[in-house]
């Protein structure tokens, strides 16, 4: 078991260390100012996102009935929306 964490070590390196010589996985990229002005991009070419997790609270009136119309029509809306976007 040893000999095999060990050979299985070396490989993984002998390959890192071959793969980055040939300059195939490094990339330079290019900043362009502009594309990221039309993206809405700080000097960096980055954007905020807001990620926000739900999770359920206390207060569960609904019956599984009425949730799953609500499902159904929260669905519908959005598929309208998105049709509507042209997406």
């Amino acid at each position: 078991m040893r000999t095999f964490q060990l050979l299985t070590v070396v490989l993984v390196v002998s390959l890192t260390v071959a793969y980055g010589q040939s300059g195939s996985m490094a990339t330079e990229a290019s900043y362009d100012s502009s594309l990221a002005k039309h993206l809405g991009a700080d000097q960096y070419g980055m954007k905020k996102y807001v990620m926000a997790f739900l999770k359920k609270g206390p207060n569960r009136s609904y019956d599984s009935t009425r949730i799953m119309e609500m499902t159904t029509l929260h669905k519908r809306i959005e598929k309208q929306s998105v049709t509507d976007q042209g997406r």
